[in-house]
């Protein structure tokens, strides 16, 4: 393939939608190679999970494989579904795992229907959004209290002669059946 026909190729794939190539000198073969893109695209929010793929003729007019070889990329993707999800993300406090739920869902993306989250949060707060988490929480007052306690027995005595348990309590939600 000529250089200029290469570059020609890459333009019109950008411009359509497929911001991705394919090596033909790669070991990978051609069917993987483009539903690696297509992957890649969806992961990288090009496109959303939800919308709907190019069909297999315009792939492959697009890319400049066979008919053959878009079909079976198509299959690739299909018989994956959406294995590609982990199956729990695990956020550090509650905001995070609501910004992030809200995210996933506006990339098609449903909790728990594709992916489990849950975090790690204060004990009583945020519990506006529709969804309640999965959560592992703890009291950050009674925390707060203990960690005083052991601190000021450290500069009173020099050491640490009483033990420190703290506590915290696993609540399954919504985002986790």
């Amino acid at each position: 393939m000529s250089e200029r026909l290469a570059v020609s190729m890459r333009l019109s794939m950008q411009a359509c939608g497929l911001p991705f190539e394919i090596d033909r000198k790669s070991w990978v073969k051609l069917p993987h190679q483009v539903a690696d893109g297509i992957r890649r695209c969806i992961v990288d929010g090009v496109w959303k999970p939800s919308e709907k793929l190019p069909s297999a003729r315009a792939l492959a007019s697009e890319l400049g494989v066979s008919f053959r070889v878009a079909v079976e990329a198509l299959r690739i993707l299909a018989k994956e579904g959406r294995s590609w999800l982990p199956d729990v993300l695990y956020f550090s406090d509650d905001f995070l795992c609501y910004g992030a739920m809200t995210a996933m869902l506006t990339h098609g993306i449903r909790v728990p229907e594709d992916v489990h989250v849950a975090s790690l949060a204060n004990k009583g707060h945020l519990r506006a959004y529709r969804t309640t988490l999965t959560r592992v929480e703890y009291d950050a007052e009674a925390m707060g209290d203990k960690a005083a306690d052991v601190l000021l027995e450290y500069l009173r005595n020099g050491d640490f002669t009483q033990g420190c348990v703290l506590s915290a309590a696993y609540r399954i939600g919504g985002s986790f059946r």
